[in-house]
């Protein structure tokens, strides 16, 4: 009877079916690590590109910060060059906030889970 049995268990079958499963398993999990790793590639991208409009909206408020405060604006006003360089920078104060809004509203389109 135990020579029965001996033969009637094949060890070589058992493990190919395993070894299958596991290989499809496999390459599920290195599909799925790739793309989780290009996920977290553009993540860092987006946060260096983040972190550089930062510095450089740093450089703005630093100037931003230099101008006159009010008392010294009343003086300056009546000073053709003075208001024709703040109608410039209103203008392009302005242009940046309206390609912020457009890029707010395209992330928001184009991935809706970040509401």
């Amino acid at each position: 009877e135990e020579e029965d049995e001996g033969e009637g268990f094949d060890i070589s079958q058992l493990n190919e079916p395993v070894q299958e499963e596991f290989e499809h398993v496999k390459r599920q999990n290195v599909s799925e690590e790739g793309k989780k790793g290009a996920c977290v590639r553009n993540q860092l991208l987006i946060w260096e590109s983040l972190l550089e409009m930062r510095i450089h909206l740093q450089r703005c408020m630093n100037t931003a910060n230099m101008m006159p405060m009010s008392d010294k604006y009343g003086e300056l006003k009546d000073c053709k060059e003075f208001a024709e360089e703040s109608n410039v920078t209103m203008n392009n104060v302005s242009t940046v906030l309206d390609k912020f809004l457009t890029l707010q509203n395209l992330l928001l389109k184009n991935f809706p889970d970040t509401k």
